[in-house]
């Protein structure tokens, strides 16, 4: 089954606890053999 997972990184905010919750994010998809294809970068929205 494929699945996909967006996310957006808000930039305000409790920095402390933003990274803890990243530094977990990959045990949630990591067991079920997924990857991260697309990480960072500056994004333009093109349509929408």
């Amino acid at each position: 089954m494929t699945a996909y997972y967006i996310t957006h990184r808000v930039t305000e905010g409790d920095e402390e606890t933003m990274n803890l919750y990243s530094s977990k994010v990959n045990a949630t998809f990591e067991p079920y053999g997924g990857v991260k294809i697309v990480r960072g970068g500056d994004p333009e929205c093109i349509e929408g």
